[in-house]
């Protein structure tokens, strides 16, 4: 079976990860999304709407942190911690791009997990033959969003 992992390099997509591993899920692939530039501004505005300023002034000042101490970035968030757990790993702009289909139609997937992904589009969805499987960190609609 060709199982394919999707991640945005979350904390909880880490814990999924690890949980394949130990139940011996051999991964074909991991696709990991960086971040989009021109979104960053989208990000920060529903930052602001939804959590108010103090929220996105601590989410700034841990990524701050985080770049500053380079030691206590947890290894999730380095691309190269990925490569012990599948074949290969893909990097992508987005799980709806053009890059991201093309690789999936010539891997022709069997099943998608998702770890970590934002909503996916339905060109994307129809390439595995089984389907996709997501999960959430957090109970919805109260906790939405990424490392709840």
């Amino acid at each position: 079976m060709k199982v394919i992992f999707f991640t945005n390099k979350c904390s909880h997509g880490a814990e999924i990860l690890k949980g394949m591993a130990d139940n011996q899920i051999h991964l074909k692939a991991i696709f990991i999304e960086h971040e989009r530039s021109q979104s960053r501004f989208l990000v920060i505005k529903k930052v602001i709407q939804r959590d108010g300023y103090w929220e996105l002034l601590r989410q700034i000042l841990k990524k701050l942190v985080y770049r500053a101490l380079p030691f206590s970035s947890p290894d999730w968030q380095r691309d190269d911690y990925y490569l012990k757990y599948a074949d290969r790993v893909i990097a992508v702009n987005s799980f709806n791009g053009d890059t991201c289909e093309e690789e999936l139609q010539a891997i022709q997937p069997d099943i998608v997990v998702l770890g970590g992904a934002s909503i996916i589009r339905s060109h994307i969805l129809k390439i595995p033959r089984i389907g996709l499987l997501n999960a959430h960190p957090g109970l919805l609609p109260e906790y939405r969003g990424v490392d709840v």
